[in-house]
């Protein structure tokens, strides 16, 4: 990702609240006002209740984005000084937690950083929980994660958060069409996991 941005104007942490047509061209609003900058084309690869917002000049692409629906999970962020005893990346079965992954480990990481980990929650729990609080949920998962790693983790911080557009149940195009949405007349296009089935190599294709 960091080769490919590399040339580009990446602009972080400026969420676009308004898109609209002027002309050929698109118009983009965030919390400052207008950004002022010549945009030929947009496309959205986010959630599709995120991008319905900035997609209503498309009457066609809005309506594909009203349809979808998403399945929801709890994830726990994990942070500890000292080392885990699990394995870079875990799946489990019957258990509360589904996966647990190494977020130090990833490559191009420096290999001095404190241990983070990302543990997502299996979906059948994740519904059973899905009206519990941040708190409860870090206390059963920890629980369930000191089990697995039969050791005491005390973590140097800890965060849940319901992911709530974690799978796709009903994509924005059915099997066996593009795996994007694209209109032409508008130079406006959607991609992503929002668009098509929640698998990594589709939603890489997709964009």
């Amino acid at each position: 990702a960091n080769a490919i941005a590399r040339p580009l104007d990446v602009r972080l942490n400026r969420p676009i609240l308004q898109a609209r047509r002027r002309g050929s061209r698109w118009v983009l609003r965030d919390a400052a006002g207008e950004i002022d900058d010549d945009f030929q084309a947009l496309v959205l690869a986010i959630p599709a209740p995120l991008a319905l917002p900035l997609a209503q000049e498309s009457p066609r692409l809005a309506a594909a984005l009203r349809a979808v629906r998403y399945r929801s999970r709890w994830v726990l962020l994990l942070g500890s000084e000292r080392p885990v005893g699990l394995p870079r990346y875990l799946e489990l079965q019957g258990s509360p937690i589904e996966r647990v992954a190494a977020m130090h480990s990833k490559p191009g990481r420096p290999s001095n950083l404190p241990q983070r980990w990302f543990i997502e929650a299996d979906e059948q729990w994740s519904l059973r929980h899905e009206h519990d609080d941040a708190e409860t949920v870090v206390d059963l998962l920890l629980d369930n994660l000191r089990a697995h790693a039969g050791r005491s983790i005390t973590p140097s911080f800890v965060h849940a958060q319901q992911w709530r557009h974690a799978f796709v149940d009903t994509p924005a195009t059915p099997a066996g069409y593009s795996e994007c949405l694209w209109d032409d007349e508008l130079r406006l296009g959607v991609c992503g996991d929002s668009v098509v089935v929640s698998q990594v190599d589709r939603v890489h294709r997709s964009g």
